[in-house]
C-alpha cells in the first residue's frame, strides 16, 4: 500500500521534530502539550491567517465508505466574529496579475 512508504522510523522523526521546535516556538509549545487526537471526530482548529490574523474553525471528520485511506473534513468558522472576518475578504477587490492580458 502506498501509505506504507511514508512511515518514518523514530530515528528519522526525532531530528525533524527537533528542527521544527528550533524554528518555530509555536510548534515547540504545541508539541510539548502532547495533545494527541484521533483523526476522525470533531474539534476546534486555530490558525493564523496572513491577512485576518487568528481564526478558529470547528471541524468534523468523516470516514469515506469503502476507502479506509480517505476522510472528508468539513471546516466551519467557530465564532460569529470569525464568520464576519472571513466574509470581509469578499469585499476586497481581487488583485490583477501583471501577467494577465
Amino acid at each position: 500500500m502506498i501509505k506504507d512508504h511514508f512511515v518514518l522510523s523514530l530515528a528519522e522523526i526525532e531530528p525533524f521534530v527537533a528542527e521544527l521546535c528550533r524554528l518555530s516556538p509555536d510548534f515547540a509549545a504545541r508539541w510539548a502539550e502532547n495533545d494527541v487526537r484521533g483523526q476522525h471526530g470533531e474539534a476546534v482548529e486555530h490558525i493564523r491567517h496572513p491577512v485576518l490574523g487568528p481564526l478558529a474553525f470547528e471541524y468534523s471528520a468523516f470516514l469515506v465508505d469503502g476507502r479506509t485511506d480517505l476522510a472528508m473534513i468539513v471546516y466551519n468558522p467557530a465564532r460569529p466574529e470569525d464568520t464576519e472576518r472571513i466574509g470581509s475578504l469578499l469585499a476586497i477587490p481581487p488583485v490583477e496579475s501583471p501577467l494577465a492580458t
